[in-house]
C-alpha cells in the first residue's frame, strides 16, 4: 500500500509537528486577548462555527484512516509545497492579527469606536486572518498527504468560515456602518478580486 511522504520521512514528520505546534500556540495566544466595551455575537453562532471548525480539523486524520489509498502524488515535492502553503497561511494570519491590534478578538466582538483597518493585509482583502487560516489548513492537508482528508477538511472549514464571515459582517455594518460599507465595496472577502 502506498503511504504519504510524511509517514516515510522523519524530517517531514518533525516539520508537520512543528507547524501544528506553531498553529496551536498562535491560536492560544490570540485567545488570551480581551476587550471591554464591546458587543458580542450570538453564542449559538460561535458554537456552530467552532463545532464545524473542529470537525474540519478531525477530517484530516479521518481521511487518512478511512481512505489510506488516497495518497497525494508527488512525495517530497508535494509535502514541501504543503509546508510552504501552511507557513504562508500562518504568517498571513499572524500579520493580520498584529495589524488589527486591540480590535482583534477570538469571539466576534465589535465596538462603535472601532476603526476600519485598511492597511497591511487588510489593504487586499477584508478577512485576511481567515484567508491565512484556510491557507494554513490547506497546507497542513497537503503535508498529511491524503487528498480525501485535505479536501474534506478544507471544504468543512471553508463553510464554517463563510458562515462566520456573514455574522461578522452583519455586526460590523450594524456597529461601524458607512465606513465599513465603503471599505467592503472596494475589497473582496477572502481572495483578492474573487470573493
Amino acid at each position: 500500500m502506498t503511504v504519504g511522504y510524511v509517514q516515510q520521512s522523519q524530517s517531514a514528520s518533525v516539520a508537520l509537528s512543528l507547524t501544528v505546534v506553531a498553529f496551536v500556540v498562535g491560536e492560544v495566544l490570540t485567545t488570551l486577548r480581551l476587550r471591554r466595551q464591546v458587543r458580542s455575537a450570538d453564542v449559538a453562532g460561535e458554537l456552530v462555527f467552532r463545532g464545524w471548525f473542529f470537525v474540519g480539523i478531525l477530517a484530516l486524520p479521518a481521511g487518512r484512516s478511512l481512505f489510506p489509498g488516497a495518497v497525494l502524488p508527488g512525495g517530497a515535492t508535494t509535502f514541501w509545497i504543503g509546508l510552504v502553503l501552511a507557513w504562508a497561511g500562518l504568517v498571513l494570519r499572524w500579520w493580520s492579527i498584529l495589524t488589527l491590534g486591540r480590535s482583534f478578538t477570538r469571539i466576534l466582538k465589535v465596538s462603535p469606536d472601532q476603526p476600519v483597518v485598511d492597511v497591511g493585509p487588510y489593504a487586499f482583502v477584508r478577512h485576511p486572518s481567515y484567508s491565512g487560516l484556510l491557507l494554513a489548513l490547506l497546507g497542513c492537508g497537503v503535508m498529511v498527504g491524503n487528498w480525501v482528508g485535505a479536501l474534506g477538511s478544507f471544504v468543512i472549514v471553508l463553510a464554517a468560515v463563510v458562515y462566520r464571515i456573514r455574522i461578522e459582517e452583519r455586526l460590523l455594518l450594524d456597529s461601524i456602518g458607512a465606513d465599513y460599507r465603503r471599505y467592503a465595496s472596494r475589497h473582496a472577502r477572502l481572495v483578492p478580486f474573487l470573493w
